[in-house]
Order: C-alpha cells, then sequence, then structure tokens
C-alpha cells in the first residue's frame, strides 16, 4: 500500500467553523465592526486551521489497513468533483463537516478525503478552468474566488514564511515598474543569501501584481526550490515594510518575461 495522509472516509467535525458561519449569517450589513470582526475570523480560521472535505474518486479501490484506516494502492489517481455555477463556472466544493456533505442531494459519494486551506488552493492555481472553491454549497454557499483564493494563500505565506510562492503567469493581472527608491538593503541582504545558495544569477524588478505592489525576485538556481526560495525570503523579512516579496524561477515562462533585456542584482560570476 502507499503512504499516505488524506484521511480517506473519515468523519469530520469542524465546530469552531460552525459558529462562526452561524454568525455570518446572523451578521447586519450596516454593523460594520461586527461584520469585519466575524469574517476576519473566519477567514482565519478556514486558512490557518479548517479541514474539509472533498468529494473524489479512486481508479484504484482504496484498501483496508490491519489498523482499520483507509489506504491507497501504489500510483493511484484521484479525481476531486468539481460543480458548475449558472455561468458554466468552475468551482472545487468543500464541506466543513459530514453533516454539510450530506445536504448534497442525489449525489453518489464514495469516497471523501479531507484538505486544508493550502491543499485547496493548490487545486485551484494549478487548474485554469477552476473559478475558485465553495464551502457547503449547499446552505452557507460561501464561494471563494480563484482570485481571493490566492490573495489568501499570499497574506498566508507571508505570515508563516515572510514571502510568497504562488503561481504567476502571464494571464495575470501585473504591471513592471521601477524601484524608486531603490532597496538597497533589500537587494544586499539577497545578494549575501545567494552567496551561500546554489545561485547562478537573480533579479529583482517592482511589480504591481492583481493591484498589489511589491518585488519580484526572479532566480536562476539548482537544487531544492523550497529550500532555496525559503532561505532567500527569510533573509529578506525585515527588509519588506508593508509589501510581498515573489519569488520565480527564471526558467518558467513569467521568468523569462521578468529577466528579459534586466540587468542582473547577483551573478555567481
Amino acid at each position: 500500500m502507499a503512504n499516505n495522509n488524506l484521511n480517506i472516509n473519515r468523519k469530520l467535525e469542524n465546530p469552531a467553523m460552525r459558529e462562526l458561519l452561524a454568525k455570518r449569517k446572523g451578521l447586519d450589513p450596516a454593523k460594520n465592526d461586527d461584520v469585519k470582526e466575524v469574517m476576519g475570523r473566519l477567514i482565519n480560521e478556514i486558512v490557518m486551521n479548517a479541514r474539509f472535505l472533498t468529494v473524489v474518486s479512486f481508479d484504484k479501490k482504496p484498501l483496508l489497513a490491519d489498523d482499520g484506516t483507509v489506504d491507497l494502492q501504489d500510483d493511484t489517481n484521484i479525481n476531486f468533483t468539481m460543480l458548475n455555477n449558472t455561468n458554466n463556472e468552475h468551482f472545487f466544493p468543500v464541506f466543513s463537516e459530514n453533516a454539510e456533505l450530506e445536504k448534497w442531494e442525489n449525489a453518489k459519494v464514495e469516497n471523501t478525503v479531507q484538505v486544508t486551506f493550502d491543499n485547496i488552493a493548490a487545486m485551484v492555481v494549478s487548474n485554469k478552468n477552476c473559478g475558485g472553491f465553495v464551502i457547503n454549497p449547499f446552505s452557507d454557499n460561501m464561494t471563494i474566488s480563484r482570485e481571493i483564493t490566492v490573495k489568501w494563500l499570499e497574506k498566508k505565506q507571508m505570515m508563516v514564511k515572510g514571502h510568497a510562492q504562488h503561481v504567476i503567469s502571464p494571464d495575470s493581472k501585473y504591471e513592471f515598474h521601477s524601484l524608486n527608491p531603490y532597496p538597497m538593503l533589500l537587494s544586499n541582504k539577497l545578494c549575501e543569501t545567494a552567496k551561500s545558495l546554489p545561485i547562478n544569477k537573480m533579479w529583482l524588478r517592482g511589480i504591481t501584481l492583481e493591484g498589489s505592489d511589491g518585488y519580484l525576485l526572479a532566480v536562476d538556481f539548482t537544487g531544492d526550490r523550497m529550500e532555496t526560495f525559503t532561505q532567500l525570503g527569510n533573509s529578506a523579512r525585515q527588509f519588506l515594510g508593508d509589501k510581498s516579496l515573489h519569488m520565480i524561477d527564471c526558467k518558467e515562462q513569467f521568468g523569462k518575461i521578468a529577466t528579459e533585456n534586466n540587468i542582473p542584482i547577483y551573478s555567481k560570476d
């Protein structure tokens, strides 16, 4: 059997989510402070803590392990169920607990897996045809668009790691701008950190991405992406202020666009 941490077909309860979703229903839109307080707590619970049920199908039947847990066979493919709205947009439906999933009438639910916000965001970002995800579509119907999902993911990464690593493509709404004043302390720290990493070159640019102003660091590197970007992000954190640092591989399509006709801030040679 393949080891996995998917929590297949396990019951899920989310009392914190249940309470916050109930408060959301009872909000008076005219009371701005109450709306901000409840929605802030709800978003934090979704992004930082909660687990959700998703409906899936497997091309190989899961097996029952000796300890009573359900496990996947090797090389099992997982397909996640999606829903369409009235505009024929595709969304991942997720459920805060089993009681919510049971409200899906006439649905054939054979298997479920538990996912976190990070799992959901990865699925949304990697599927260009996905418009986002919806929490409890048959009761609360809390729809989170693709754009909002990316923003929440970026904010979480900034809080936890000090930098953001989400997919940037030429289809994203972006605009490069000059770094004025030039962030010399940030640039120097990034170059200092790069000396101890398998980095060949780096380019630093100003970018307004989806309406938010920040920095874009394109990196030519070898070795582990996560380790390299994490060390760069950690070293840059104290010099970012209220801006985001987006990091990309210069060999990716957007990386090639960002580095074309621009001078690197760091070169190993």
